[in-house]
């Protein structure tokens, strides 16, 4: 016969649904077999809410942000498309910055060499308007589209104009300026095309349940270092930098206009599959909101504490973490033997170490603390750049294989730095408005990275740290203590990056937290917009001044 539920040799656990339930009946159990017996229990148990309710960080969900959508496996057939523009996006940005550019450069070069020495911030300046794409993507679906048709679309212009620049160079009617003009209108389109695509990825992810939130993501990234690296390592073969950097020609082997030729047929390799491997739910015309309306929203989203605090760590994070000088790490390279026709492998070796770093993210940190990542990101930074400038400028190590192992140590915190970049906007971004929250970090990325640079060479030249390309091969003592001091300083401002670790939340969890309970300040909405305005600006009139 059985005990009666109020027998007191029964225990009885009590379902949110009010429901009895008999856990243990047993008249004389040790501590351990109670303790095993529980667990067994509850593990039988059904699931069920938490007691906070449904409604609490969307528990009936698993912590999903969006719901009734499945989550999405990118490597399968159905979302094929993504992969595929990932991997065409890896290759394309690799040519495009390790074989392109530099024969552009090269050829600005001999017509005017401040405007060559100002191309790399000129190139930027579409990155810096991310925003404004975000808002056109949410705000204007084409053929009931928001994702998918951008994306084809910015492909589409690339490969248009990169075709253009290719028929001109064969023809001989390709001039400097015409050829930036075209490498912009290009970049523009490539950049609706990458901003689109993070986008779709917030999206998808949000479907991810929120222990498994960020794979799909960090998948993305894989896909698209890996296709960076074997991209990397098959133009260390094509273009080949003279050994003293100093040559009269840029030894290649391939032509300017091939390059360009390449250039058109990675951006037009991936169109097919994204039309055909890429599936999106169309939007119907109710949700379409103009550009003012966004506007207003975003002006509103600005005032809202978890808005300004991720503004603010990127933007502080990025400052701080930027700070370096050309003429130091010109030295370390110098003196660590690695000529300038090595810059290839030096490049190779930073793809794969962002790769290794992702590796890393997907199957260790993905459920990390934020903070606490951060602040190992920081150490291994920050220890890596003292100890490859120390000994080698004081003449202690001076191999090139330490310096391959130190600047690839260097690139993993900003590996984990990119997919956090991605991760983070997914956990704060509201529906309907991912171009808009990927935009923003996207512009200030780049603002930062344009005026953050040109900062810290002016500073370095106005506080008299600068080396010339004659004291480096003098090698002299006072250089070699000038070096060291001026890593050691840079080193000093990049620690104080540890501050901005107060505005980044701890976590996933933290960060709904945020979105739900962080509250909302005026104040900080005109410090992130002046902010913002500062930093065109500034990187404006750097870039007018280099001219």
């Amino acid at each position: 016969m059985s005990p009666k539920p109020t027998d007191p040799r029964c225990s009885i656990a009590v379902t949110d649904d009010g429901e009895d339930y008999v856990a243990s009946m047993e008249h004389q159990w040790s501590t351990k077999d109670v303790i095993i017996e529980s667990i067994r229990t509850i593990r039988t148990l059904p699931r069920r809410q938490f007691v906070a309710g449904a409604d609490f960080f969307n528990y009936a969900e698993f912590g999903r942000l969006r719901n009734g959508d499945a989550p999405v496996i990118l490597l399968g057939r159905s979302y094929g498309g993504l992969a595929i523009h990932a991997v065409s996006a890896g290759f394309f940005t690799t040519v495009y910055r390790s074989a392109f550019l530099p024969m552009l450069r090269f050829h600005l070069r001999q017509e005017n060499e401040a405007r060559a020495k100002a191309l790399q911030s000129i190139i930027e300046w579409p990155g810096a308007f991310s925003v404004v794409f975000g808002l056109i993507l949410d705000s204007y679906p084409i053929l009931g589209y928001r994702r998918k048709s951008y994306i084809v679309l910015g492909w589409i212009v690339g490969a248009l104009f990169f075709t253009i620049m290719a028929i001109l160079e064969f023809t001989a009617n390709l001039t400097n300026s015409n050829c930036i003009t075209l490498t912009i209108l290009a970049q523009l389109g490539l950049q609706a095309a990458c901003l689109a695509s993070l986008a779709m990825t917030t999206e998808l992810a949000q479907r991810e349940h929120l222990y498994e939130r960020g794979h799909l993501q960090s998948t993305f990234m894989i896909l698209f270092l890996g296709s960076s690296a074997l991209a990397q390592l098959l133009v260390s073969q094509l273009v080949i930098p003279s050994v003293n950097g100093m040559g009269p020609d840029l030894p290649t082997n391939i032509s300017f206009g091939q390059s360009m030729v390449i250039l058109a047929v990675a951006s037009a390799f991936s169109i097919p599959f994204i039309i055909h491997f890429l599936p999106e739910s169309a939007q119907p015309a109710l949700t379409k909101l103009t550009p003012l309306v966004r506007c207003r929203e975003l002006w509103n989203l600005l005032r809202q504490r978890r808005i300004h605090c991720v503004v603010f760590f990127l933007v502080g994070s990025a400052f701080f973490l930027n700070a370096d000088s050309t003429d130091v790490q010109t030295a370390l390279m110098a003196w660590s033997n690695v000529t300038p026709a090595d810059l290839q492998y030096v490049a190779l070796a930073v793809c794969v170490a962002q790769l290794i770093a992702v590796l890393m993210w997907k199957s260790f940190f993905v459920n990390w603390d934020w903070r606490r990542l951060w602040m190992l990101s920081l150490t291994i930074f920050i220890s890596a750049q003292l100890v490859l400038a120390i000994p080698c400028g004081l003449g202690l190590v001076r191999q090139d294989w330490s310096y391959f192992l130190l600047v690839a140590v260097r690139q993993l915190p900003k590996g984990w730095a990119q997919v956090l970049l991605v991760v983070l906007p997914t956990e704060i971004a509201d529906i309907g408005r991912e171009g808009v929250m990927i935009g923003l970090v996207t512009s200030f990325c780049t603002l930062i990275s344009i005026a953050g640079r040109s900062f810290w060479e002016t500073l370095s030249e106005a506080a008299g740290v600068s080396v010339s390309l004659e004291s480096i091969r003098e090698d002299s003592s006072a250089t070699r203590n000038r070096v060291v001091i001026s890593a050691v300083v840079f080193a000093v401002i990049n620690l104080l990056d540890v501050s901005m670790v107060l505005f980044l939340p701890s976590q996933k969890l933290d960060a709904q937290q945020l979105r739900s309970f962080g509250g909302y300040n005026p104040k900080a909405r005109n410090v992130v917009i002046g902010f913002f305005l500062g930093l065109v600006c500034y990187a404006f009139v750097a870039n007018v001044t280099a001219i």
